[in-house]
């Protein structure tokens, strides 16, 4: 009879811990499965992300490359300028008053970082861990971006500070020997152009920004479309 009892209960035991095992495979499985479809899920909503950075590069890419172009126009008027009374150019009153009405703050860039933002705020970028794409965009929106920002602000300060003297609607367009005479003063005074120089100088620092910028968003535009055709 014990020995019937002991033998039942052994088997009992067994099909408890064999009950047990298949009770947490299943829970188990089903954490698995769960962790799976989300991280494809996840995936899935990063790739959106990825193809609404690249659309949103693709237009911030044109504006700066406009914005780039209009300040090497004006930048590389204000070096002539600059040339010509610092005497490295032969100064020619009528070039130097034509040369006058190009110079200006111009345009400046504000990036578009939307679908960055959303991918950011989700956590979605970041998800999978920092890899060489999501840096490399980080670069573009955490580093030269705002630096652009931040320098193109200035530019327009600078420029609106110092329009009293630099913009072409403070020298006289009028060709009377007394209005020529006046402008030379303006023009050759410690004043014009030490203000003159500040603001071709902050321009050119703004360029040589804009211009890395520049470099970091084709790159990371290549390295998503790059990945995305892989997918």
């Amino acid at each position: 009879m014990n020995r019937l009892i002991m033998t039942k209960f052994k088997v009992d035991l067994k099909k408890s811990i064999l009950e047990l095992l298949m009770i947490f495979l299943a829970i188990s499985i089903s954490f698995f499965i769960e962790e799976w479809r989300q991280d494809n899920q996840l995936k899935n909503r990063l790739i959106e992300d990825y193809n609404g950075i690249i659309k949103d590069l693709d237009e911030d890419i044109i504006q700066l490359e406009k914005v780039i172009k209009e300040h090497n126009d004006s930048n590389s008027k204000g070096e002539i300028l600059m040339d010509m009374l610092d005497g490295k150019k032969t100064f020619i009153y009528e070039h130097f008053i034509d040369i006058t009405r190009n110079i200006g703050s111009g345009n400046t860039f504000f990036g578009t970082t939307t679908a960055y933002d959303v991918s950011v705020s989700s956590g979605r970028l970041t998800y999978f861990g920092v890899n060489k794409i999501s840096h490399e965009i980080g670069l573009v929106y955490g580093h030269h971006y705002n630096r652009l920002d931040v320098n193109g602000k200035l530019l327009d300060e600078l420029y609106i500070l110092h329009s009293n003297i630099i913009n072409r609607s403070y020298l006289s367009n009028k060709k009377t020997k007394t209005e020529i005479e006046n402008n030379k003063k303006i023009i050759f005074s410690n004043e014009y152009r030490s203000k003159l120089f500040m603001f071709v100088a902050i321009e050119s620092s703004y360029l040589i920004k804009a211009n890395r910028a520049l470099k970091q968003m084709k790159k990371v535009n290549k390295l998503l479309v790059e990945y995305l055709s892989y997918q």
